[in-house]
């Protein structure tokens, strides 16, 4: 079963730059939902590789994160019948970063070790530079999304060895783009 993978913040959800502290903070993208139903129902494994520096920095605890997981879990499963495989989380704040913590690969690195996948036949879809970094260090294919950071990111990548790269306006135009 083939393996795509997702960032969270600015791909599933509504990025803020406040962090989201609360379930009730987490607003899911209605074109997720629909990207994840279409994949699951295609038979893809589903997991989400995520920064939550809002820990590592004490803004939120681990028991808040996990209230936000779960929610974020249960409103994916009602809206579409099926559950995400696994949520990878990297707690780390950036001045005390470790290899998990994207841009490094390591979050990536376990999914495609725990998936039994080859590298090159997973695809990272984020909104960020550091999820492209992340994707191409790990040997994933990176695909950029322009909601959340994704149209600064552009800007961003234009200075950087990225192309040939496929971009996309949302998640659900980029899951029918490369499935």
């Amino acid at each position: 079963m083939a393996l795509i993978l997702l960032d969270r913040d600015g791909v599933i959800n509504v990025n803020r730059d406040d962090y989201v502290k609360t379930p009730s903070e987490l607003i899911i993208y209605d074109e997720a939902f629909e990207a994840i139903r279409y994949l699951k129902h295609g038979g893809y494994s589903v997991a989400v590789i995520t920064n939550q520096s809002a820990v590592g920095r004490g803004i939120i605890s681990k028991d808040e994160l996990d209230k936000i997981h779960n929610y974020m879990v249960s409103q994916i499963f009602a809206e579409t019948g099926y559950y995400l495989e696994h949520i990878y989380q990297c707690l780390d704040a950036p001045h005390k970063a470790t290899y998990r913590r994207k841009p490094n690969p390591g979050m990536l690195e376990e999914a495609i070790h725990d998936f039994h996948q080859e590298p090159e036949s997973v695809i990272f879809i984020g909104d960020s530079l550091s999820d492209l970094q992340a994707a191409k260090e790990a040997g994933c294919k990176p695909v950029l999304v322009l909601t959340g950071h994704g149209k600064k990111t552009l800007l961003e990548i234009e200075e950087k060895d990225f192309y040939p790269l496929e971009i996309y306006p949302d998640i659900l135009q980029a899951v029918r783009g490369i499935v």
